[in-house]
């Protein structure tokens, strides 16, 4: 946390001092031995850093962001707790503050300094007011709080006569809510990453980890230097992932992750310099390959029926799914090899014809870290570049420079997930080149890309995506174009801005084909099942018309904000406008009309630790106006654990649509789950529906329930 003023104008000077710091150091003994005990009027007594004694931060070379230190406190202090002195001008004085050892450090900084003899001149003129203090180059996440900390043309505050701050007490205990609401919200931001990082979205993970490092310091943020780091060596962004791990080895030295995150950073050191026999083993001697296999298996029974309804009772769904996640990897200083199996069976009770063996992912990866280079092989799935899903195929990269990265993609694209069903009909390549990352925050992706079907152009299409992202704010853009068709694809805009108070505004706008423009859409509503079978009846460019036809476009525009209103109380809402464009009728199929704009509100209370840690209940209310009916939804969902092996987390929620004189619908649940040893879950969840339906006739109710229970192993 930062709290900063900019002062260009002098401040009055303090009361002399006397010269040598050992006349201080006797003077205050003295004080201390024969004066009698009285309030302090002093305000926070400064300290001395175990990392300002070596000086760890005044890294090498004379260019860059740097600030002096000018004393360190275990008190909360403010601007004017400060002993006044002339700021130079068009430089901020500010407070910084940060957790290490278990104790809370507040420093008082000045800054910022293009270079480093400039502020070794100014920090010599103040050595009599600050003899103890030292020159460090801020971080970027510290040189970004400062920026945004406080409009610059607000002067410092300076102390009256007599002032003698805010009572320490007060100070602690307003510093300690501070930090207990960032340490909420931080958890809050690691929870989200964690979830995009099992699911490979990098981007998102540094996104939200970044947000994570943007807030007060609390001891959470150890975590989210450590996985930031990660999470660009994952993505390739290897200088990135370097800068965390220094960064993260230089704040944390004695961190419980240090040993992990030195490990990870002399991989990458080493793996940066060609000549790997200049190479010297360091005093924690040379880390050799590490394996390691994980996965995980599970089985859950779902069973869905209806008790009563005006056709009677009956069983719709019966299935038990079985699936296995198998990751194996290596890695060395030079090297990164993974494979990856994700499968699982499907065992439906009702239609055996229906069983089948699923293959979602299985794949060999590999990065040679002194190349910059990377392939992966086989079944796999990608949204970027082009690519619109599953294929089996090869995705391959180059680091041309630091900046630029080429890439090639090509393979076949996925229809069924049995592994013995491949469809060779269809196959695309493409290439692709990605820029950044510039000023540390923009990066930017093009490609190019085609795809055939059984000899005609399925999708010729180039597009990029472009990202920006600093401390508080985040823009994503996507575009998509088929240069075959003349017709655009996709186009997307996402923004999200945190502000000071930890609200949050975010606002998107998604135009898109649905599905996306091919010549294989023509098949839709036809009775071939084949473009070479459709072709004996159409000609290509009446079916190329057929595919047009048979796609629509969505537009969506989305607002929505959050505020945490205590430490314990977030209050989010949103707005969202829908269309979706109708169709054509032609060869034989029959047109659909536009859905119109629909409109759709959302209003949501989210409660955390309201009667024990770890406790969740939320509060949903949602009203639709569409073309088919409006309707409105309330939701009240829970979750209570009652020990951390055991939570329970009821659920319900009342809808009511007001077509053909009003719909009411009632679904309760519950989910009860069972952790042992944190590699096994058990889990339970039942569920029921009842809803009235009014008819010309009368009244129809239907009353059903859902069973979904399992278990889950991870290893």
């Amino acid at each position: 946390m930062i709290r900063s003023t900019r002062n260009t104008h002098a401040a009055a000077r303090g009361p002399a001092r006397a010269s040598g710091v050992s006349w201080t150091l006797a003077l205050a003994a003295f004080m201390v031995v024969f004066m009698p005990a009285r309030p302090s009027a002093a305000g926070p007594v400064p300290q001395v850093e175990p990392s300002a004694i070596a000086a760890p931060q005044d890294e090498e070379g004379d260019d860059g962001h740097f600030a002096i230190n000018l004393a360190s406190y275990l008190d909360p202090i403010t601007i004017a707790d400060l002993p006044p002195f002339d700021v130079p001008a068009g430089m901020q004085l500010y407070i910084s503050d940060f957790v290490k050892g278990g104790k809370h450090w507040y420093r008082a900084r000045l800054g910022l300094f293009a270079n480093r003899a400039e502020a070794k001149s100014v920090m010599q003129a103040l050595s009599d007011v600050y003899p103890q203090a030292w020159l460090t180059r801020v971080s970027e996440a510290e040189w970004i709080r400062l920026k945004m900390s406080q409009p610059p043309s607000l002067p410092a505050p300076q102390p009256s006569a007599g002032s003698t701050g805010k009572d320490a007490a007060a100070r602690r205990a307003e510093a300690d809510a501070a930090t207990a609401k960032a340490e909420a919200e931080t958890r809050r931001l690691l929870d989200q990453a964690a979830s995009a990082l099992q699911t490979n979205n990098l981007d998102r993970a540094i996104a939200l980890y970044t947000k994570a490092l943007s807030l007060p310091a609390n001891s959470l943020q150890t975590t989210a230097r450590e996985l930031l780091g990660l999470a660009r060596e994952r993505n390739n962004q290897l200088a990135h992932a370097k800068a965390q791990y220094q960064t993260y080895l230089s704040e944390y030295p004695d961190a419980e992750g240090a040993p992990r995150v030195r490990q990870r950073l002399d991989g990458l050191l080493s793996a940066s310099k060609p000549d790997q026999k200049r190479l010297r083993p360091g005093k924690r001697g040379t880390v050799g390959p590490s394996w390691d296999v994980s996965g995980g298996w599970s089985q859950f029974y779902r069973r869905n029926a209806r008790v009563s309804a005006p056709g009677g009772g009956d069983v719709d769904g019966s299935t038990l799914s079985t699936d296995l996640n198998l990751t194996g990897r290596v890695r060395s200083q030079a090297y990164d090899i993974r494979a990856q199996l994700t499968g699982g069976r499907d065992q439906d009770f009702l239609d055996a014809d229906d069983s089948e063996i699923q293959l979602n992912d299985m794949y060999f990866d590999a990065n040679q870290k002194h190349w910059g280079a990377g392939a992966r092989l086989g079944r796999q799935t990608r949204s970027s570049g082009g690519v619109l899903g599953r294929f089996d195929g090869a995705a391959m990269g180059y680091d041309l420079t630091e900046r630029t990265r080429v890439s090639f993609v090509g393979g076949l694209p996925v229809q069924r997930l049995s592994p013995g069903d491949i469809d060779t009909s269809k196959y695309f390549y493409g290439l692709g080149v990605e820029l950044g990352p510039y000023f540390e925050r923009l990066e930017f992706d093009t490609y190019a890309i085609e795809q055939r079907v059984e000899g005609m152009i399925d999708r010729r299409a180039a597009g990029g995506e472009d990202r920006y992202l600093d401390a508080s704010r985040s823009v994503f853009g996507a575009v998509d174009y088929d240069v075959f068709y003349l017709k655009l694809n996709t186009a997307l805009v996402l923004a999200n801005w945190t502000l000071k108070n930890f609200s949050t505004l975010n606002a998107s706008f998604d135009y898109r084909t649905t599905p996306v423009l091919t010549t294989s859409n023509a098949l839709q509503g036809q009775l071939s099942d084949s473009i070479a079978e459709l072709r004996r009846t159409f000609t290509d460019d009446e079916i190329r018309a057929l595919a047009e036809d048979r796609t629509t476009v969505s537009r969506t525009f989305t607002v929505g904000a959050s505020r945490p209103m205590t430490d314990k109380l977030l209050v989010s809402g949103q707005f969202t406008m829908a269309n979706l464009s109708g169709t054509e009728a032609s060869g034989g199929v029959e047109a659909m009309e536009s859905t119109g704009n629909q409109f759709f509100n959302n209003g949501q209370i989210v409660g955390s630790n309201l009667l024990k840690p770890g406790d969740i209940t939320s509060l949903g209310l949602r009203y639709g106006d569409t073309s088919n009916s409006d309707f409105v939804s309330l939701n009240v969902n829970t979750r209570y654990p009652f020990s951390r092996m055991l939570r329970f987390s009821p659920k319900v929620v009342f809808d009511y649509r007001f077509a053909n004189g009003g719909q009411p619908i009632v679904r309760p649940s519950s989910r009860i789950e069972f952790s042992w040893r944190r590699s096994i879950q058990l889990e339970l969840e039942l569920g029921g529906e009842w809803l009235r339906d009014k008819t010309p006739i009368g009244t129809d109710d239907t009353l059903g329930y859902f069973l979904n229970a399992g278990y889950r192993w991870d290893f």
